[in-house]
């Protein structure tokens, strides 16, 4: 108010006085227009020099163990984070749905990865942001961690076509983005119990083939009696799509993605996909290594089992780590590595693009906007990086540039697997072969059904690959995929397979 009261001296009208007053109860720290968008700060840094060690943000979030990793970065920052976690993901988005129908959202929302949800017209248009949405800010996250934060043109086309589209749908346009990424991550991964393992005199680095972590597995049941392996069995994908997938496409490249999808060509008892179902049930053919009742266990479930010790090989994803922090795991004790491959593979090391898991975005009720740029900024830095992989138990998304020997064990062997710029891989091939990619596996359901029968002890790898080759036979010969055809010829050409 003392910059007005010079002013008001000087001018000694009453309502001049009643105006200023007003404008004296404004929040200077939040942009002028904070319904609608931020002011401009294009010639100042996000932080606009202020010293924020007073600050205290408010951050909502429903990833428990994810907070520390936020904290470590308000320290960096200079500022304190008042974190209000709610653990249950219904409970939370309820929660964020009455504080945005309020105008009490808390400074920072944290969120799923995605550019439309429920209360996007109560947060900040990131796009409209200078100092997020420009070159330099973006570079600092890996080029695949924006995909699902960016609205395109297809989503904007899909928006405008659906009746059942909100208003607030409707005004969104290509390019429009609410949060920055968070954390990326990725199935395909193995965790393992150093401790217990070391305790049985198994060896703990990374094992080099599949084979030799399942002999690794049956040495400790052998010397404990305790089970090796888990992973849910009830959801088949954990160990189908988490696992399997990389044996086969590593095993021989596109030949072994091209027999898995081609509903037109026949599986093999010598080819990828019978390799990789029978080195699954390789883990079967020995009482207990593979523990019993997976079956009757989703997948936090099974993931208490591992924190237990009750297993000590655990088919996850790199997600899975703050599952394992809030059931009381010692992290210290755990590494994890992506899914190694079958021994003879054509591919020894498997890459993958990590996906956006979670966000950032800024509620347009807050009233400490600069902090809340300046708390971004810093946690797109390296060292933020770093505080937030290390203690929050989650792979962040901002890279790690010049820091990487300092990630801890948890995540340093699983990251060299993640490609960040979209160079094409050679293990993923949904955009050079898009019509294959669109047929799926035709058989995808004889398959896991086949591998929960070898859990059972009822079935074979070769059981499954008939049942699968029986399977495509009678999808082929219903006429149902007829109209696919030619196009699945397009891409098989493209490999040099001609159709018959």
């Amino acid at each position: 108010m003392k910059k007005y009261l010079k002013l008001i001296a000087l001018v000694l009208v009453f309502a001049m006085v009643a105006v200023f007053a007003l404008v004296g109860c404004t929040d200077t720290n939040k942009p002028a227009d904070n319904t609608d968008k931020p002011a401009d700060t294009t010639d100042k840094p996000a932080d606009g020099g202020k010293d924020f060690s007073g600050v205290t943000l408010t951050m909502s979030t429903w990833k428990l163990g994810y907070m520390n990793g936020f904290n470590e970065v308000a320290k960096l920052a200079g500022l304190t984070l008042d974190i209000d976690g709610t653990g249950e993901d219904a409970a939370y988005r309820n929660k964020v749905a009455a504080a945005a129908n309020a105008g009490t959202l808390a400074d920072i929302v944290h969120w799923w990865g995605t550019f439309d949800f429920e209360a996007t017209e109560k947060m900040y248009n990131l796009s409209e942001i200078p100092e997020i949405n420009n070159d330099t800010f973006k570079a600092k996250f890996g080029t695949t961690a924006w995909n699902a934060l960016i609205a395109t043109e297809a989503q904007i086309a899909s928006i405008a076509a659906n009746p059942d589209a909100t208003e607030i749908q409707k005004g969104y346009k290509a390019g429009d983005f609410f949060l920055i990424p968070t954390d990326i991550g990725s199935a395909n991964v193995m965790m393992a119990n150093k401790k217990l393992l070391d305790e049985a005199g198994i060896p703990t680095d990374v094992p080099a083939t599949f084979e030799e972590m399942v002999k690794r597995g049956k040495d400790y049941t052998a010397k404990t009696g305790k089970s090796a392996f888990g992973g849910s069995t009830q959801i088949m994908g954990v160990w189908a799509d988490w696992q399997l997938t990389p044996l086969i496409y590593m095993w021989n490249g596109i030949d072994g993605y091209i027999e898995r999808v081609n509903p037109w060509g026949t599986l093999t008892t010598d080819g990828p996909v019978y390799r990789a179902i029978d080195a699954f049930a390789s883990m079967f053919d020995t009482e207990n290594v593979f523990q019993p009742g997976q079956m009757s266990l989703n997948i936090d479930d099974s993931d208490q089992q591992f924190a237990l010790g009750n297993t000590v090989y655990q088919s996850s994803g790199s997600y899975t780590a703050a599952t394992l922090i809030n059931m009381g795991m010692d992290m210290n004790d755990v590494y994890s590595f992506p899914t190694p491959p079958l021994a003879g593979s054509k591919v020894t090391n498997w890459t993958v693009e990590p996906f956006c898991l979670t966000g950032f975005g800024i509620a347009k009720n807050t009233q400490n906007y600069d902090a809340v740029l300046h708390y971004f900024d810093v946690f797109a830095t390296p060292e933020g990086s770093v505080a937030m992989t290390n203690n929050g138990y989650t792979i962040s998304a901002a890279l790690a540039t010049g820091k990487e020997s300092e990630i801890t064990p948890m995540f340093s062997d699983v990251m060299k697997m993640y490609v960040y710029d979209g160079t094409p891989l050679p293990t993923q091939f949904k955009n050079t072969y898009p019509n294959l990619n669109t047929m799926g596996i035709q058989a995808y359901s004889e398959q896991q059904n086949g591998m929960q029968a070898i859990c059972n002890g009822t079935a074979t790898a070769a059981d499954v690959i008939a049942d699968m080759n029986a399977a495509n036979k009678a999808n082929v010969e219903s006429g149902s995929l007829d109209d696919y055809k030619a196009l699945v010829a397009e891409d098989l050409a493209k490999a040099g397979i001609t159709l018959d």
